[in-house]
């Protein structure tokens, strides 16, 4: 399991502790606090590898709100991609019906969420890391993705490099 950042400078403490509460209540997999690995801040760090993925519907953000959605559709996106298509469709299809999106916007963000796992796919095939958790922050210009993920053993992509 990789909590990626977890150090002065990276992911918060209120993230770290979400984690810690999405493991312990089983959400992400056999826990103990031996499991957590702190990564140094490196140049293939998994919330870089997500901001590649939105790049484009991030340029379009003109508010804390906006990026915050388009990442969480981009987060979607790759955690659907780990998994072998049809059980990738089924859970498309489970987010759908909890969600309560108007059939007008189901549409558009069915193409969207299908053009981010292509994408993903097309860039980090390999990479194998789901997340389990997110933190977007926000000042006056600019904005931080932090991602908490653990490895992906049991669908599309073979390999991690996270």
């Amino acid at each position: 399991m990789v909590a990626e950042d977890f150090n002065n400078i990276g992911i918060s403490e209120n993230l770290r502790k979400r984690f810690k509460e999405k493991a312990e209540k089983g959400q992400i997999g056999d826990f103990n606090d031996q499991d957590i690995k702190i990564r140094e801040k490196t140049k293939n760090k998994t919330s870089e590898k997500v901001l590649q993925v939105a790049e484009n519907l991030l340029k379009e953000s003109s508010s804390l709100r906006e990026y915050n959605i388009r990442i969480t559709l981009t987060v979607l996106a790759w955690n659907f991609s780990l998994f072998h298509e049809d059980k990738a469709e089924k859970y498309i299809e489970e987010y759908f019906d909890e969600a309560n999106i108007p059939d007008d916007e189901e549409q558009i963000i069915r193409l969207l969420i299908e053009k981010l796992i292509r994408k993903k796919l097309k860039l980090f095939p390999d990479v194998n890391a789901y997340i389990v958790d997110y933190e977007v922050e926000g000042t006056a210009n600019q904005y931080r993705l932090s991602v908490a993920c653990h490895e992906f053993t049991g669908g599309r992509a073979s390999d991690s490099n996270s």
